[in-house]
């Protein structure tokens, strides 16, 4: 993740934070090495989908989309409206809407996430609705 978060696309994250909610995590796996991760987090009704990254050579492959998925059928699973994603960067806008999501104002999200968001950062927000 380091790259993403020097870049700014992803948030920072300690390791210790990560240690904290390793549960929260999915990876991606070749030969017993990690080249993929996302996290799911859950805001009650909702659930939201984030920290994607994949190691520059194993991009463009699906291994993001495999994750997002099943992300998405965790939080089916977990019975939640919806799950929402954010992001700096016009290409995981673009990944986004690709399995459906929509654009959403960062304000319509959930009471409990908002308290912790810097509404200066300029990112985008989307949904995907998980009921019917």
């Amino acid at each position: 993740m380091k790259p993403y978060i020097s870049s700014g696309e992803i948030l920072p994250i300690t390791e210790n934070e990560i240690a904290q909610n390793i549960d929260d995590f999915y990876v991606f796996t070749i030969n017993g090495a990690i080249v993929a991760c996302s996290k799911i987090v859950d805001y009650g009704e909702a659930a939201e989908l984030g920290k994607f990254c994949t190691l520059p050579r194993f991009q463009g492959k699906g291994r993001a989309r495999k994750l997002a998925q099943r992300l998405i059928a965790e939080a089916k699973a977990l019975n939640k409206k919806y799950v929402f994603a954010l992001s700096i960067e016009e290409k995981m806008w673009q990944f986004f809407e690709s399995l459906g999501f929509y654009e959403i104002a960062r304000e319509t999200l959930a009471e409990s996430w908002k308290k912790n968001y810097n509404f200066n950062r300029p990112s985008k927000a989307l949904r995907f609705d998980l009921e019917p």
